[in-house]
C-alpha cells in the first residue's frame, strides 16, 4: 500500500515517475527526470533538473538521444534514465553538455532552422518534458546562437563584408560613368564648338569676299576658303572614331560614307582640278556645304 502511494503521488507531481520493470543497483529505482525545453529559431536547450552522483551515461544522434545517470532529484537518490526522439534531426557535432550543480544543460543546433511545436516526435507528450519559459526566445537569441555555431557568424561577417565592397565598388563605377558621362560631353562639346568656329570662317570668307570684290570674290572662293574647309573636313575625321569608340550612338558605315564621301569631292575631285578652281560652282558648293555643317554642329 505503501509503495503504490508513492508511485501515485510521483505521478501526481508529473516530475518523476518510474520506468515500467525498472530498477537500479543498491536498491535505487529508475525514473525519469524532470526536463525543462526552450528554443531559439535555430536552436533547442534542455534541462535536466538532477544533480548528478556519476557521471551520466549521454548519447545523442541526429534524431534522438538518450540519457542515463544515478542523481538526487525531487524524489531523492534514484538512477534517471529517458530516450526522447527529436521532433526534427539536430547538428550532432554543436551539441553542447554542462554538468551543472544542480541541472545538467544540454544545447544543439537544429539542421534546419525553424520553430519546433515540440520538442519530441511522439505521438503523447510525455508529462517529465515542460516548456522553460525562463529560458525562452529573448532578446539575445542570434547572439547566443553565434556562440554555438562561429561559422554563422563568420559567414553574417563575410556576407556583411561582401555588402559593404560591393555597395563601394557599385559607387564607385558610379563615379567612373559620371565622370566618363562629363567628360564625353565636354569632348563633344568642345568638338562642335571647334567645327562651328571653322564653318562659321568659311561663310563670313564668302560671303566677305563677295561684297568687297563683288562677282569676283566668287572666283577666288577656292584660293580663300578651300584651305579652312580642307581643315575642318580633315579635323570631320574624328566623327568615324566617335562612332566606333561609342562615343556618339550612329551608324558606322553611315557615318564613314558621308565623311569619306566629302573627303572625296575635297580632296580627290576639286584639289587636282585646277581648271575649276575658279569655277562658280565652287563657291556655291563650299556655301552650301559650311551653312548646312554649321547646322549640324549645333544640334
Amino acid at each position: 500500500l505503501g509503495e503504490g502511494m508513492e508511485k501515485k503521488a510521483a505521478n501526481s507531481n508529473n516530475v518523476e515517475t518510474a520506468t515500467e520493470g525498472g530498477g537500479g543497483g543498491g536498491g535505487e529505482k529508475t525514473l525519469f527526470p524532470s526536463v525543462l525545453w526552450a528554443q531559439r529559431k535555430g536552436m533547442v536547450m534542455m534541462r535536466i533538473q538532477i544533480k548528478t552522483l556519476e557521471k551520466p551515461d549521454f548519447k545523442i544522434g541526429e534524431e534522438y538521444m538518450s540519457f542515463k545517470c544515478l542523481g538526487e532529484g525531487v524524489s531523492g537518490r534514484n538512477v534517471y534514465s529517458f530516450e526522447l526522439p527529436f521532433y526534427e534531426p539536430v547538428r550532432v557535432d554543436s551539441c553542447q553538455f554542462h554538468d551543472k550543480e544542480m541541472e545538467i544543460e544540454i544545447r544543439v543546433l537544429k539542421k534546419e532552422a525553424r520553430e519546433w511545436p515540440k520538442l519530441h516526435s511522439a505521438f503523447q507528450r510525455p508529462h517529465w518534458i515542460k516548456l522553460d519559459f525562463q529560458h525562452w526566445a529573448g532578446e539575445e537569441d542570434s547572439e547566443e546562437e553565434e556562440e554555438m555555431d562561429p561559422s554563422k557568424a563568420q559567414r553574417d561577417r563575410f556576407e556583411s563584408i561582401l555588402r559593404e565592397e560591393t555597395k563601394k565598388a557599385k559607387e564607385m563605377m558610379d563615379w567612373v560613368n559620371k565622370i566618363k558621362a562629363t567628360t564625353r560631353m565636354v569632348y563633344l562639346f568642345a568638338y562642335n564648338i571647334l567645327q562651328f568656329i571653322g564653318f562659321t570662317c568659311v561663310v563670313a570668307i564668302l560671303l566677305f569676299s563677295v561684297i568687297t570684290n563683288g562677282t569676283n570674290g566668287i572666283y577666288e572662293a577656292y584660293e580663300r576658303a578651300g584651305p579652312i574647309l580642307g581643315l575642318c573636313q580633315c579635323f570631320a575625321l574624328l566623327e568615324i572614331i566617335h562612332v566606333m569608340v561609342g562615343i556618339v550612338k550612329s551608324g558606322l558605315m553611315a557615318t564613314t560614307l558621308q565623311v569619306l564621301g566629302r573627303f572625296f569631292i575635297l580632296f580627290v575631285v576639286l584639289y587636282p582640278a585646277e581648271d575649276i578652281h575658279h569655277h562658280p560652282v565652287v563657291f556655291f558648293l563650299f556655301l552650301m556645304w559650311s551653312l548646312i555643317e554649321l547646322v549640324r554642329s549645333t544640334l
